[in-house]
């Protein structure tokens, strides 16, 4: 999600992280432990998003396939 120079990155399986592009174009600095508001912010401004875009989002699938993949016997070329 960019906003100005803020940019905040969020996967569901790690914590939000939090960049000032203008002084971090790299974005090597997390800034989120020092910025929550921003944070919160940001984070209330992509739901607003989703909800607008992705009405009727596909549920995220919780289990994994049973299917087994077959193994080969082996590696690299013929």
């Amino acid at each position: 999600m960019l906003a100005g120079e803020w940019k905040l990155v969020h996967q569901y399986w790690q914590p939000a992280r939090l960049y000032r592009l203008a002084e971090d174009i790299g974005e090597a600095n997390d800034l989120a432990a020092r910025h929550p508001e921003k944070v919160a912010e940001l984070l209330a401004l992509h739901e607003t998003w989703k909800a607008r875009h992705y009405p009727n989002p596909i549920p995220r699938e919780l289990k994994r396939s049973t299917y087994a993949f077959p193994i080969s016997a082996k590696p690299g070329p013929p």
